[in-house]
């Protein structure tokens, strides 16, 4: 095979088994602040737990993707910043 390269997580990629991929390197430009919630699809859609039984289907349906009482919020923080090695 080839090396891995900074692009795609050189030096180190690491799968852990119960994390989710959301914890994974993120090569970030800029980050905008603001103050309302963001109308992005993956706000969401990803960060929401569903009751058990609402399939993607009803949640669209049912406007359950919408409803705030099941959003992901209260989460530890775990992140670090840095610069890539390769200066990029």
């Amino acid at each position: 095979g080839l090396f891995l390269e900074p692009d795609h997580g050189f030096p180190v990629r690491m799968i852990i088994p119960g994390y989710i991929g959301g914890r994974m390197v993120k090569w970030l430009s800029t980050i905008t602040v603001t103050a309302d919630e963001s109308d992005n699809e993956y706000h969401f859609k990803d960060n929401r737990v569903l009751p058990i039984g609402i399939t993607a289907e009803s949640a669209e349906k049912e406007g359950w993707w919408y409803k705030p009482d099941y959003i992901i919020n209260e989460l530890n923080i775990n992140s670090a910043i840095n610069y890539p090695f390769n200066d990029k």
